[in-house]
């Protein structure tokens, strides 16, 4: 068996329009979709008399995004190079929207989804998770990335995991699910972290206070050395 390829994931996020354009455009010159499919979608968007979009549409699949023209949910793309296995994420950019791709989902004939980047260790059907500082224990059901349905999921992949008996109202934004039979995850007493401050226009020193933004978190931290 051949050496596994790394993966990567390219993010793409932007307040501004042209994001979704961009990124489309860039996956129809790479090849990885076909001139007649961009035709298409060039004469569905002039129909609209929004012509330029047409490449945005390799990305933004639903009637809400096209009439609307901005991005209001996640979308993604894979494709593989002689290396690399790559995942591209039109993120929405719009602060409306925002919450769009970091929520728990609720689909209608599955269940709570929960939508995530794997960190560490393996992640299978029928492993038991814990979700921290929630203290929520439940099965995983069943992984899906890109809409594929899989047996195993590994570090860096971005997948949605059905969990069994577990409200939407159980379980937020900022959570953290770990196999609970294999170190479960815990709530940290502290952490020691490197900062690197780029720009500030204050003298900062031990004892200093700001607001620590964590993923989606918001904490009360101070600086000891």
């Amino acid at each position: 068996m051949g050496k596994e390829k790394t993966h990567i994931n390219i993010i793409v996020i932007e307040c501004y329009p042209g994001k979704s354009t961009t990124t489309g455009h860039l996956i129809y010159k790479r090849g990885k979709i076909d001139k007649r499919t961009i035709e298409i979608f060039g004469t569905e968007t002039a129909k609209m008399g929004k012509g330029s979009f047409k490449y945005a549409w390799v990305l933004d699949k639903l009637k809400a995004k096209h009439e609307c023209g901005i991005t209001i949910d996640i979308s993604l793309w894979k494709f593989e190079t002689s290396k690399y296995y790559i995942t591209i994420i039109d993120a929405p950019g719009h602060r409306n929207f925002n919450k769009n791709m970091i929520d728990v989902n609720r689909i209608c004939g599955v269940g709570t989804v929960s939508v995530d980047r794997v960190e560490t260790a393996v992640l299978k059907p029928g492993t038991v998770v814990t979700f921290v500082p929630v203290s929520v224990t439940t099965e995983v059901q069943s992984i899906e990335m890109h809409h594929e349905a899989l047996s195993e999921v590994l570090p860096g992949d971005n997948v949605g995991f059905n969990v069994k008996n577990v409200s939407i109202k159980d379980v937020h934004c900022g959570n953290v699910a770990g196999d609970s039979k294999n170190d479960p995850p815990m709530e940290a007493v502290g952490f020691t972290a490197q900062v690197i401050i780029l720009n500030h226009s204050d003298q900062i020193s031990v004892g200093y206070a700001p607001d620590w933004i964590v993923t989606q978190l918001t904490l009360l931290a101070s600086l000891l050395s």
